[in-house]
């Protein structure tokens, strides 16, 4: 209360704080700000909350001024409009009277309106240079500025001019930045997120690497006062706060909500590896925060009192086991922790053992972590399996030209030459992007994609009665714009499923279309159509991923291709592997399994009410269900009581059905898998889904003994999923013809896809939505 009694007996009317300093005075002593004309906040990153916090309390201006101490006192400024929203963070503003403002890229070069920049300012405040001459050659440079040659000093502050209104706006330190798996990490960023949150109160991101691994985010924040009351110790000898057991577990329970939060709107290499819970930010004798101080308070142990112990690795194998399930799942793991109880499924799980294999140079397969969830089961199985042989590397073809489709083409060009009009293959992508969106930058992004991946230039055509595949040169051509007038939905509508509903004409054109349809100055909608001979289920979201991505470097002028994994191999190159592949004595062990497994059985057929047509219609349909919320928690609770996944005990459910209903008690259901076991093929963009037989036999057991038996076999399926659906049809039944159109073995096929995410993009500055088009037209 002592500063606010000398601001009333000094009368004082204009006050400078840091932000640091404000955020404490507006939270213990807000009454500080009653009283004064003016407000300056200085010296650091002025967060939103707080600037509408203070603006409330000041009856006059409230002013953020940016100035380095290399340019005192300040260089540009920006005054609080009353009831002033920031969606970015407080601008910094324009140049003060006597200093210049300029956002210029690496060569010193003037950047557009709303390209980000580093930031260089000029003005009599400037300081003469550094002691250290290098240093001085690298920040203080000269410029042209009308025409004459000025002094200037590179201030190391990415920043950009506002679309809207020309302000500058601060988006972080350039020495700040980070590669995080690959993508460009901006901390601030991060920062401005977890500050929207109704529960931080100050937040700050650092980038740590230990021992030499992989850069990662730690997040600090501070609790807004409601949020955490933390107990007192009164006794003699009592734990000091933050070694509090009541403490530790509220910070541990904050922690996994804001971990929560940040999942559904950042992408998962944004996420920080630890967010630690503070009393209040370290502060250095300027009022700073100061950040040195901050990493030696998440490198001090936690105890964990919450209901998930995190157990530590007991050795090498544990270790990297963990570490490879932490990269998959995205958050902390312990040796007793459970892949599925965690949220993985069979997708993630194909992901996790390509990484292992990768690391430990092994040949672990779906089905073992299938068979050990947990994180010590599996290590102790893999320490079994250290010396037997990794997978050979797919070899990259050394000449161009056209190679024979792959399986699952092969299976699926026949059905579309038998209807070459339909459009049951398309995947329809609609997005919504509100905001000031760059054109140039979304075009550049999405040649990006043609250019890194073969498929999308890829044809298909029959030669001398051999299916092929015809990857195309990279061209460069202009973005498909289309001018909707304003005020008329209708026109808009129909000309998004024209551009949707026109089928492909896979021999001359490839099997993606892209068309951006501008209905006003900052809303457009981004229409997406992509054939299913180029793509599944796990290529969207390559797609979707490196998009974000690929837009992001457009607009900072970065190298896209720079900003991602380079692919060792194309899917041509798979789809040759794939075929010589059939020669080996591990694609017989596997046909061997599928030849005893289904041999004998039938497929699982629903009661129709009308028989099938010999010829396929090419139509379909959609029949929507909701589950309602209490079965579904009951379903998962259900899931964890016998560490089942959700696929399996819905797979069980389903077969339950269709005996009760047919009578069958012996029936084949197809499965998809991925079929992406291999780490090269993590990141291609391509068609490699194959069908499985998931062959369930009812007897009289449980229903709880039937999900485990139906458990193990879609995990032994998952250890044989290399063998494609057609070779073991031709084996089972030589005689069966056109298996395309009517496969003898899988009537009936039983799939439960994550579309969670399905259609949304994270693209800088835009905000995105996927839109929902009518049953009709929704992915087959």
């Amino acid at each position: 209360m002592a500063l606010a009694a000398v601001f009333q007996h000094e009368k004082v009317q204009t006050a400078f704080f840091s932000p640091a300093l404000l955020k404490h005075y507006l939270s213990s002593i807000p009454t500080v700000f009653r009283d004064l004309e003016a407000v300056y906040v200085t010296g650091d990153r002025f967060h939103s909350r707080d600037a509408i916090e203070v603006r409330a309390l000041v009856p006059g201006s409230v002013y953020n001024l940016y100035g380095p101490s290399e340019n005192a006192l300040g260089s540009t400024i920006h005054e609080l409009a009353v009831q002033e929203t920031f969606a970015n963070g407080v601008p910094i503003g324009r140049s003060i009277s006597n200093s210049g403002a300029f956002v210029m890229d690496s060569q010193q070069r003037l950047v557009s309106l709303g390209v980000i920049g580093e930031l260089v300012v000029t003005g009599d405040g400037l300081a003469r240079g550094y002691t250290n001459p290098a240093l001085d050659q690298d920040r203080f440079i000269h410029i042209i500025v009308n025409e004459k040659l000025v002094k200037a000093y590179r201030t190391g502050d990415r920043v950009r001019y506002r679309p809207i209104d020309g302000q500058l706006e601060f988006i972080g330190r350039i020495d700040y930045q980070a590669k995080i798996r690959g993508h460009r990490i901006e901390p601030g960023e991060v920062e401005l997120t977890l500050l929207k949150n109704d529960s931080v109160r100050d937040a700050e991101v650092l980038v740590r690497k230990v021992d030499g691994q992989e850069a990662e985010l730690v997040s600090f924040v501070t609790l807004r006062s409601d949020e955490l009351t933390p107990m007192k110790c009164d006794e003699e000898g009592g734990k000091s706060l933050t070694e509090n057991d009541v403490w530790q577990q509220e910070c541990q329970r904050m922690e996994a909500l804001l971990i929560s939060a940040l999942k559904r709107i950042l992408p998962s290499y944004m996420i920080p590896a630890r967010i630690c819970v503070l009393e209040n930010m370290p502060l250095n004798a300027n009022g700073k925060v100061d950040r040195q101080a901050l990493p030696k308070v998440v490198l001090q142990p936690v105890t964990r009192k919450t209901a998930r112990i995190i157990v530590s690795p007991r050795n090498a194998i544990e270790q990297a086991v963990c570490e490879e399930f932490t990269h998959v799942l995205g958050h902390e793991i312990g040796i007793r922790d459970d892949f599925f109880e965690l949220g993985g499924h069979s997708l993630l799980a194909t992901r996790l053992v390509s990484s292992i294999n990768r690391r430990l140079h092994l040949h672990c397969t779906v089905g073992d972590i299938f068979a050990c969830p947990v994180v010590a089961d599996l290590a102790g199985k893999i320490g079994c399996f250290l010396g037997t042989v990794e997978h050979t590397p797919i070899p990259r073809l050394e000449t161009d030209g056209p190679v024979e489709q792959s399986f699952a083409q092969s299976l699926l060009w026949n059905v579309h030459q038998s209807h070459p009009t339909s459009t049951i293959f398309l995947l329809r992508l609609a997005i919504r992007l509100r905001g000031p969106l760059r054109l140039d930058a979304l075009g550049s992004a999405l040649l990006t994609l043609e250019e890194r991946h073969d498929s999308l230039r890829t044809t298909f055509e029959q030669r001398d009665q051999v299916d092929l595949q015809i990857v195309h040169p990279f061209v460069r051509k202009p973005l498909r714009i289309a001018n909707i007038a304003a005020g008329d939905p209708g026109e808009f509508m129909r000309s998004l499923l024209q551009e949707q509903e026109t089928p492909f004409d896979l021999e001359t054109e490839p099997g993606w279309r892209t068309k951006v349809f501008h209905l006003g100055e900052e809303d457009h909608v981004l229409s997406i159509v992509v054939h299913h001979m180029i793509y599944d289920g796990w290529s969207i979201s390559i797609i979707q991923r490196e998009l974000a991505t690929f837009y992001t470097a457009a607009v900072r002028n970065q190298d896209p291709l720079a900003q991602v994994r380079p692919l060792t191999i194309q899917y041509r190159d798979f789809a040759v592997w794939q075929k010589q592949e059939t020669q080996t004595a591990e694609h017989q062990r596997q046909l061997k399994y599928w030849k005893k497994q289904l041999g004998g059985s039938r497929p699982a057929e629903l009661p129709y009410d009308k028989s099938r047509p010999t010829v396929r219609s090419g139509t379909v349909d959609v029949l929507p269900i909701d589950i309602p919320n209490q079965l579904y928690r009951e379903l998962k609770q259900f899931c964890k009581t016998y560490q089942a996944t959700s696929y399996n005990v819905l797979l069980a459910a389903f077969r339950v059905t269709h005996y009760r209903l047919t009578g069958v008690n012996d029936a084949i259901i197809g499965m998809l898998v991925a079929n992406r076991n291999r780490q090269e093929l993590e990141d291609i963009v391509g068609f490699y889904t194959n069908a499985l037989g998931i062959r369930i036999h009812i007897k009289d057991v449980s229903f709880e003994c039937l999900v485990q038996q139906v458990q193990q076999t879609t995990a032994a399926a998952a250890e044989n999923q290399d063998v494609p659906i057609q070779t073991v049809l031709g084996e089972l039944l030589p005689e069966a013809r056109d298996i395309a159109a009517h496969n003898p073995f899988l009537r009936t096929i039983f799939a439960l896809t994550p579309l969670k995410n399905l259609g949304q993009l994270q693209l800088d500055g835009i905000d995105t939505e996927s839109l929902k088009l009518p049953l009709s037209q929704a992915m087959p």
